[in-house]
């Protein structure tokens, strides 16, 4: 009687580590492959965000963080656009959570209207040429559409 409460006891404390480190391997999971989707973009600064709207070069610049679950959520379709986006050169990350330590962050972002994450911004002749908010990145194909058909 006693060695079955003892299996007993040590099989829920069996089951609840491995619930327990389910839970926790997916939490971590969707936060890795955030990082891994990440790594491929250019991660920019605000000077560094500033110096490219100056440019007359047309480029595409993701802007999210790893705490914003929208971002998380969207970031294999985020993704897609970013890739369409590498035929006009480097593509870029700003990561508001490491930004918003940037003196003149809060200026910046209201200034370029920067008020939700994630958001996918093209700049084009020395401008903010257009936004693409979460709902038009959920539905990405339009935005990848319109990059090719920019490219013709």
């Amino acid at each position: 009687m006693k060695n079955k409460k003892i299996f007993t006891f040590f099989s829920v404390i069996t089951i609840l580590l491995i619930v327990f480190f389910g839970i926790f391997i997916l939490n971590n999971k969707t936060s890795f492959n955030y990082t891994l989707k990440t790594m491929s973009l250019t991660k920019i600064n605000t000077n560094e965000f500033e110096s490219l709207i100056k440019k007359k070069e047309r480029r595409f610049i993701y802007v999210g963080r790893k705490t914003c679950p929208d971002c998380l959520n969207l970031i294999s379709k985020t993704n897609k656009v970013m890739h369409s986006a590498k035929k006009y050169g480097e593509v870029y990350y700003y990561d508001t959570d490491y930004a918003r330590d940037d003196l003149g962050f809060e200026k910046f972002t209201d200034k370029v209207g920067i008020s939700f994450v994630p958001t996918i911004i093209e700049l084009e002749d020395g401008e903010i040429k257009r936004q693409f908010s979460s709902e038009e990145i959920n539905n990405y194909k339009k935005i990848t559409n319109y990059i090719e058909e920019e490219t013709q």
